[in-house]
């Protein structure tokens, strides 16, 4: 059973200045900025053709737990039962958004995180 993948939804990046980073990807490329979620980490979220870029501000200097990309899905339930079935590592449980859309987190082989959602 394939995925269905819809292609990548979003990366997020940590950075350091958010202020840098908005000139960076605003002023310099031209991203535009879309509203973005109150959550307890400061961050901005950029649109990038059908994909978004999630930019999050700390003094850390290394979040690993920040830091992943995110595959967009159609078929959410079943790609969670074949991760669970293969033995891929998932981390919590499945989780709904506010905005109704599903997602979970889990490791690939060499520990990078991925997040798997369905909006």
């Amino acid at each position: 059973m394939a995925a269905s993948c819809k292609g990548f939804h979003h990366i997020t990046a940590v950075v350091r200045s958010l202020d840098r980073a908005h000139w960076f990807y605003s002023d310099v490329l031209g991203l535009p900025e879309l509203q973005r979620p109150k959550f307890n980490v400061p961050g901005k979220w950029y649109r990038c053709g059908n994909s978004e870029l999630h930019v999050v501000a700390t003094d850390e200097l290394i979040v690993e737990s920040m830091r992943h990309f995110a595959i967009e899905v159609e078929n959410f339930a079943q790609v969670v039962n074949r991760l669970k079935e293969k033995g891929v590592q998932i981390l919590g449980q499945p989780d709904l958004r506010p905005d109704g859309s599903h997602f979970v987190f889990c490791m690939d082989p060499d520990g990078n995180l991925v997040e798997i959602t369905q909006h």
